[in-house]
């Protein structure tokens, strides 16, 4: 089986790809939205996030307060560091658990996406890493116009990640979502490449 990773930077559009590719199909796994889940639903997790971020990284009713933990954690590199430290052992543990899971049931091949892969050190266990790229003007307008940030508040989320070049030296493969290049033609050359077959309506 094999399992690729998908990366890129905050508006580039990776969790769309995730989708598009679900759609055909392969089971896929979002490593952001799963970590959001278990720091909602771990207790121990949760216990330690209280414990670096205060009561208020929760709601009343035990839901994240997610503006509330990007406004600081994207200020303080330390702090930062030390909740990714909480999350991603327990986050690896989870996706070894789901990727036994997928191949009892004899799939071909899956996709995880995690905004940071490389920065995080997890691509041991890739067998190919896709990097989605979008240049930085389009980034910024998806970014203000989902999330309402403004363009002060989404350049400091982007530099506490790798910038695009440097993901761009570990990726196997790039697909450009600049809203311009047609996808479906990137997605087949990446599949035929890793000789993954796709369901001959996409084909």
């Amino acid at each position: 089986m094999r399992v690729i990773g998908i990366t890129g930077g905050i508006g580039t559009g990776k969790s769309f790809i995730l989708r598009q590719i679900g759609e055909l199909g392969f089971p896929t796994y979002s490593a952001d939205q799963r970590a959001k889940q278990l720091m909602e639903q771990d207790p121990v997790l949760r216990q330690g996030i209280q414990n670096l971020l205060g009561s208020e990284a929760y709601t009343e009713t035990g839901e994240l307060r997610r503006a509330y933990i990007a406004e600081r954690i994207f200020k303080n590199t330390e702090l930062r560091e030390k909740l990714n430290q909480l999350i991603h052992p327990r986050t690896i543990a989870d996706f070894v658990e789901w990727i036994q899971a997928r191949k009892v049931e004899g799939h071909i091949a899956v996709f995880k996406e995690a905004a940071l892969t490389l920065e995080a050190g997890g691509t041991r266990g890739l067998d190919a890493l896709i990097l989605v790229y979008a240049p930085l003007k389009v980034r910024i307008e998806r970014l203000c116009k989902r999330d309402g940030l403004s363009e002060i508040q989404i350049l400091q989320r982007m530099r506490a990640q790798w910038t695009e070049w440097k993901k761009m030296a570990y990726a196997d493969f790039v697909i450009i979502n600049d809203g311009y290049q047609p996808l479906r033609p990137q997605l087949i050359h990446f599949f035929n490449r890793w000789d993954i077959p796709l369901p001959s309506t996409f084909a």
